[in-house]
């Protein structure tokens, strides 16, 4: 079998060194020229998590190198997508007499691969073949396609359209892949084209040009989806905290559809792999402003599927106390109440005296509206998943001697 296959791939293999969790990388360079690399991602020893190590070779044109390999290149690194741009194509020169080539990829580490939910196809451009993907090892077959042939001066006349078995076909992909293997098989009938063209892209970003170099030029670049692989969620993730990367306040954890996790900020944009990388979310107070005995009339009393009672609230002049703020952001991933650290918050009993919260969600340290001069507001039950709350630091008897104040409600 011959084969002349070309595949530019990104990122180095997992490292074995222990896991770096820590924001105070010093020396370390945050970007390869015009191009941005966030933590986890790094350049040099000590500037990643391991597996997402990078190399910056040219300064000008911002490409990174993982060894002898282009990396990026023009493509970037997205924290919000979980994605990072790779080129994946291969260049097949089809020998008189040979009827099937293989080719084989592999994603180049543990936190990477291609999602089945990320729009990407194989596209081929040939003439009088059959392409047909599968996963390797269980030799499951994700897709095939076959392109046909009609006369060559027809097929300069074609325009540029997409790719349905004339000069190119493509095979969506619908599964997550760490690996694949491509077979490509002469089907006769026509005279092939002396080379075969194949690679990953998103589904609108090919089609069956007149010259396939054309096509290799403007083509986006593949997207591997990425995430922490080091548990493979978010449960077993919190069990080991002293390895886990979503260290930054006000950062949430979520499973990841490729295996591992992902870390997000629940509040606008940030890097919450990275110690005080996430903004915070606290409502302002207004000056001068005692806390209300009673909430306004147009208070929110729910948010997604949790009921919002007096003294919480999600607006000003809606809580008793600025500790009983809670964040309701609408459009969020996890559409419930958040505590000002971050803590889900699931139910609220106000007979109890208790918040019932998401476990995953808590943070060592959690006592929002707490600080270092007095005793927390908040405090873990010894039931797990359930959170004391307080009013104030107050007695009850110093309440009610102060109650006639306005400043209990």
């Amino acid at each position: 079998m011959a084969l002349l296959a070309l595949a530019v791939l990104i990122l180095s293999p997992l490292a074995t060194a222990a896991m770096v969790t820590t924001a105070g990388r010093r020396n370390c360079s945050g970007a390869c020229g015009y191009l941005d690399i966030p933590y986890p991602f790094g350049i040099g020893p000590g500037c990643s998590l391991p597996g997402f190590n990078l190399s910056c070779e040219d300064e000008r044109e911002g490409n990174v190198y993982y060894g002898s390999n282009l990396l990026l290149g023009n493509r970037t690194i997205s924290l919000d997508l979980q994605q990072v741009g790779i080129e994946i194509s291969y260049s097949l020169k089809m020998i008189r007499g040979v009827r099937d080539y293989s080719v084989h990829w592999e994603s180049p580490g543990r936190p990477f691969a291609i999602s089945g939910w990320s729009n990407m196809s194989m596209f081929v451009f040939g003439c009088g073949i059959k392409a047909s993907l599968f996963i390797p090892g269980s030799g499951d077959e994700i897709g095939n396609c076959s392109i046909g042939c009609v006369d060559a001066q027809i097929m300069e006349r074609l325009p540029p359209g997409p790719c349905f078995g004339i000069k190119c076909c493509a095979i969506p992909i619908h599964v997550n892949l760490r690996a694949f293997t491509l077979d490509i098989s002469r089907t006769g009938g026509f005279d092939p084209w002396n080379q075969v063209t194949a690679f990953i892209t998103n589904r609108e970003g090919a089609g069956s040009s007149g010259d396939v170099t054309d096509v290799l030029a403007f083509v986006a670049s593949a997207e591997l989806d990425w995430a922490i692989p080091y548990k493979p969620n978010c449960k077993s993730a919190l069990e080991d905290r002293s390895n886990y990367a979503c260290i930054s306040n006000n950062s949430k954890c979520e499973d990841s559809p490729i295996g591992g996790y992902l870390c997000y900020c629940l509040w606008g944009d940030g890097n919450p792999y990275v110690l005080a990388g996430c903004p915070d979310q606290t409502p302002p107070a207004p000056p001068g402003a005692q806390a209300p005995d009673h909430p306004e009339t147009d208070c929110p009393t729910r948010c997604g599927n949790v009921s919002i009672p007096f003294p919480f609230g999600t607006k000003i002049g809606c809580f008793a106390k600025l500790h009983l703020y809670l964040a309701c952001t609408p459009g969020a991933i996890t559409n419930a109440p958040h505590l000002a650290d971050g803590t889900v918050v699931t139910g609220i009993s106000i007979d109890e005296g208790v918040l019932q919260v998401h476990e995953v969600s808590e943070p060592d340290g959690f006592l929002p509206g707490s600080n270092s001069d007095a005793p927390p507001l908040y405090a873990l039950s010894d039931e797990s998943g359930v959170v004391k709350w307080a009013i104030d630091h107050a007695t009850c008897e110093q309440a009610k001697r102060s109650s006639s104040s306005g400043d209990y409600p």
